[in-house]
């Protein structure tokens, strides 16, 4: 797991591909957390309640949360 490399790093943002991956456990960070959340093949289809408990997740993790 990378994620607490990249939040030793002097990066602003950090981008999670949460349609595939999970959604990281561990320290929080004050970086900005950017959580893919809908497959780009076929946005329509998208589950928004999945996505927004993710989202929601990720929170737990930064208060500093973007959708991508």
């Amino acid at each position: 797991d990378a994620l607490p490399v990249l939040q030793a790093s002097p990066i602003d943002a950090i981008a999670l591909d949460l349609v595939k991956g999970e959604v990281p456990t561990g320290a929080g960070t004050e970086q900005v957390l950017v959580g893919g959340v809908i497959d780009g093949h076929n946005i329509w289809r998208g589950d928004l309640a999945s996505a927004f408990a993710k989202l929601e997740a990720l929170r737990a993790v930064s208060p500093n949360v973007s959708v991508a």
